[in-house]
């Protein structure tokens, strides 16, 4: 009788041992994520100060330009736009992030800002009910747009269905990476070179590409070459090299030999234009 209620007791005891050390055990890891909090809302606390003071500093800036220039057209917008940022900084200040919620908050906040869905979008064989057609934009027939992302469009056709993302290829002069632009021709040729996979997750690529002018004629440019792009998953390279010329307002592909004669042409129009202003 003795010896069971012994028994009892040592197992009650290990059971009230194994539950304190349990509780010692959740009460320092809640006790490193309080200190963990507090320490960053102590840091957030600084940076929004910090911030405040930046915006300001820009706001400053922007007035001096408008009287330097003497131009005020847009300060006071300009001025609100700097406001907005800084309430919707002071808004995710005020929630109470740790250091782990305050980068992920940010990655969703910059995502919705950037118009892009926080999910992947799926095909329209996949989940046909999130595309619909357009009615509001002109010549849109036999074309379905994404509900969740609007510039991810279908085109359905006999042979199958083509997707394109208006806002994927962004492209830009090697010595002007600042200034990108769009074109609809050569992002339509990458969409077949490099056709959207889905699950898709829209992100933008930049593209560099060469344009060259061989008669004034023409306008801008006349002849384009496709160099390569940055692999968005990997980040190599991914070199394309494809070459265009314009033909009775057409655009037509074109071997490296005669873009390399356009190229020459190219050159000694701007040569003989140099010589003219020389002269």
């Amino acid at each position: 009788m003795m010896e069971d209620i012994i028994a009892r007791f040592k197992e009650s005891c290990g059971k009230v041992g194994n539950m304190m050390k349990d509780f010692i055990a959740r009460f320092k890891k809640a006790w490193a994520a309080f200190i963990r909090t507090w320490r960053f809302e102590k840091d957030v606390g600084g940076m929004t100060k910090r911030v405040r003071e930046e915006v300001e500093y820009a706001i400053d800036c922007e007035r001096k330009s408008a009287v330097e220039e003497n131009d005020y057209s847009f300060l006071d917008y300009v001025v609100e736009c700097y406001r907005s940022a800084l309430r919707a900084y002071e808004t995710m200040a005020a929630d109470g992030h740790s250091g782990m919620s305050w980068g992920l908050t940010r990655q969703i906040f910059n995502r919705l800002a950037e118009g892009k869905p926080l999910k992947n979008l799926n095909s329209y064989d996949e989940r046909p009910e999130e595309w619909a057609s357009s009615n509001i934009i002109p010549d849109s027939f036999g074309m379905l747009y994404n509900n969740r992302y609007s510039s991810l469009c279908c085109r359905v056709t006999e042979n199958g269905n083509v997707y394109s993302d208006c806002n994927r290829w962004v492209f830009e002069a090697p010595d002007h990476p600042n200034i990108p632009w769009h074109n609809g021709f050569l992002s339509n040729y990458l969409d077949e070179k490099f056709p959207i996979q889905f699950p898709y997750n829209p992100i933008t690529i930049h593209v560099r590409v060469e344009e060259i002018l061989t008669d004034p004629a023409h306008g801008d440019y006349d002849a384009q070459h496709i160099i390569d792009f940055a692999d968005p998953e990997t980040g190599r390279k991914v070199f394309v090299n494809a070459y265009f010329e314009e033909v009775d307002g057409k655009w037509q592909e074109i071997g490296k030999k005669k873009w390399y004669a356009l190229r020459k042409k190219h050159g000694e129009r701007l040569a003989a234009i140099l010589k003219a202003k020389e002269e």
